[in-house]
């Protein structure tokens, strides 16, 4: 129960020692007022420049997006991998004569 009592002693020093709220200034809106208008505005052609990049950067970015979700072109060694392995599984499951295959060694050295 020390944990109530060390956040009773916070709450009782927080009020003690708090500070005073400075008093507001009467001309605060006027100062604001002045200050909005007196900024320089953007002018549309700056706008039309930060709308027109932000839609190449889309373009750019959708673009790179969509080339690098292409599956890349097969080069000739990965082509004739995948007909040798198709050819070699279709021999296997049909039994076609077009099947290539390796000679298996017959040596018998463990007995």
């Amino acid at each position: 129960m020390s944990n109530v009592n060390d956040d009773e002693r916070l709450v009782e020093f927080l009020h003690q020692y708090r500070p005073d709220v400075p008093p507001a200034s009467p001309d605060l809106e006027q100062k604001i007022i002045c200050t909005v208008t007196t900024s320089p505005q953007k002018s549309d052609k700056q706008r039309s420049w930060l709308v027109l990049s932000a839609i190449a950067s889309g373009l750019l970015i959708a673009w790179t997006g969509y080339r690098s979700l292409m599956p890349a072109n097969f080069s000739t060694a990965q082509a004739s991998l995948d007909a040798f392995l198709e050819s070699n599984w279709d021999g296997i499951l049909g039994g076609s004569a077009d099947a290539q295959t390796f000679p298996v060694s017959n040596n018998s050295t463990n007995n």
